[in-house]
């Protein structure tokens, strides 16, 4: 809940091209770490800076399962 802003908001350069290839590359390392495919915009603009703890600890729990979140999500529309 806390790394994904940088990821998913955070524009270091200047040039357009290089803050693309930041994030994803960052985006790529948080992947591979956690070993899921995840959406880490989703996961930030739903769990990010804390939002939801216990929903943040579900999904930690299921181990990053995205289907968790999305129905968590459509669940509250």
């Amino acid at each position: 809940m806390w790394c994904t802003r940088d990821i998913a908001k955070v524009r270091p350069y200047q040039q357009h091209k290089r803050n693309i290839a930041f994030y994803v590359d960052n985006r790529d390392r948080l992947r591979k770490y956690l070993g899921s495919n995840i959406d880490v915009d989703v996961v930030y603009h739903h769990l990010g800076n804390g939002i939801n703890k216990e929903l943040t600890h579900r999904f930690i729990e299921s181990g990053f399962d995205m289907n968790l979140l999305y129905r968590e999500i459509k669940s509250k529309e």
